[in-house]
């Protein structure tokens, strides 16, 4: 069996699973659809947005454990599903949820927010998840840094809502840059002062190198990025409302005025 084709085995195989719906829609009728696809149908919708929006969902709401890292680990081997937007950026929106994310497992995993707060007994031997995987946001998050191999911050129940709109930010700026074209600049990491600032004021800087410039030590970098017209909503509201200097957020909250929704 190929990746995509046991991607939508095991997808199959979830949405037959008791009590998942999606949006009022009881999950065999999508799974019957499914299955009435041809091939080249079911390959074409790897990329189509309901597609996506229903994966998304089948993480979401599916309710073990294993069963989720099985999911996720063939959605990873899924080069088609891999460049779907519409799913990735799924996770980033649910990021924000506090409601619950059951699993009838959760004997095989440990979480330590919920360890520290009496929710949950230290078991030896289980899988520490730094993420709370048991609520909607914290599963997200979780799912994200599986899929991009990247690190977000960490979210559990008491998460305020400003930590949660940093972490959905970050999140954003992940699936950005994993969708970016493969010949695309990605790091500043090497990089002296003077180049950072050098593209922090250039207009042709991707949105993903202007986010991480934004979180820099030198107040003259994250200037240069409050300041270029291609800083977007999302970074100039952080630097303009969250920054340490207050130059800073003056600038950035100037720019704000003519700032737009990245494109993704």
């Amino acid at each position: 069996m190929n990746a995509p084709s046991k991607t939508l085995w095991i997808a199959l195989s979830l949405l037959s699973a008791p009590n998942i719906t999606f949006a009022g829609t009881p999950a065999e009728d999508y799974e019957s659809r499914i299955r009435k696809m041809t091939p080249a149908a079911r390959e074409a919708s790897r990329s189509n947005v309901i597609f996506g929006m229903k994966m998304c969902a089948i993480a979401q709401t599916t309710n073990s454990y294993r069963g989720l890292t099985s999911f996720l680990a063939s959605c990873q081997s899924d080069v088609a599903l891999m460049t779907n937007a519409t799913f990735l950026m799924e996770f980033v929106g649910r990021i924000r949820s506090r409601s619950p994310a059951a699993l009838v497992d959760s004997e095989s995993i440990e979480v330590p927010s919920r360890v520290k707060s009496g929710k949950m007994v230290s078991r030896p031997g289980a899988m520490v998840i730094r993420q709370d995987i048991l609520i909607q946001g914290g599963r997200a998050a979780w799912c994200l840094e599986r899929l991009l191999h990247c690190e977000l911050p960490e979210i559990s129940e008491t998460s305020s809502d400003e930590h949660l709109q940093d972490a959905a930010i970050d999140a954003h700026y992940c699936v950005v840059e994993a969708l970016l074209p493969p010949e695309a600049p990605r790091s500043v990491a090497g990089l002296t002062v003077d180049q950072k600032r050098h593209l922090a004021e250039a207009e042709s800087s991707n949105a993903v190198i202007l986010a991480k410039l934004s979180k820099d030590e030198n107040k003259s970098v994250r200037l240069a990025v409050a300041a270029n017209n291609r800083s977007s909503v999302h970074i100039l509201g952080r630097l303009g409302y969250h920054d340490k200097d207050e130059d800073v957020k003056k600038v950035a909250r100037q720019n704000l005025r003519r700032a737009r929704i990245p494109e993704y």
